[in-house]
C-alpha cells in the first residue's frame, strides 16, 4: 500500500480541516519521515565521525609528547653520560 492509494472519501463526517490536515500530513510525510530519521541518522555518523577523528587528533599529539620527551630524555642521558666519562677521563689524567 503507498500514501498515493489511501482514499480520503472512506472518511465518514469529515470537514473541511480535518481533508486539509491529513492531506498536508501525507503529502509531507516522506519530508518528515526523511527529517526523523535519514536526516537524523546523517547527523549521528557526522557527529561521530568528529568525535573519531578528535580522538585521533588527540591521540597523536599524546603520541608526539611522549616521543618529545624520550628524546628530551635521551639527549639528557647522553649529556649525563658524557660528562661523566669527561670526569672519570679527567682523574685518570690527574691520577697518572
Amino acid at each position: 500500500m503507498t500514501i498515493e492509494s489511501i482514499d480520503l472519501n472512506l472518511l465518514e463526517d469529515k470537514d473541511q480541516t480535518q481533508s486539509t490536515i491529513i492531506n498536508e500530513s501525507i503529502s509531507s510525510f516522506d519530508s518528515i519521515l526523511r527529517a526523523t530519521t535519514v536526516d537524523l541518522l546523517d547527523i549521528t555518523v557526522q557527529k561521530l565521525r568528529h568525535t573519531e577523528a578528535s580522538l585521533k587528533f588527540k591521540a597523536d599529539m599524546d603520541t608526539c609528547r611522549v616521543m618529545s620527551a624520550a628524546v628530551a630524555i635521551s639527549k639528557v642521558i647522553d649529556k649525563a653520560v658524557s660528562q661523566v666519562n669527561s670526569d672519570i677521563t679527567t682523574n685518570q689524567i690527574t691520577q697518572l
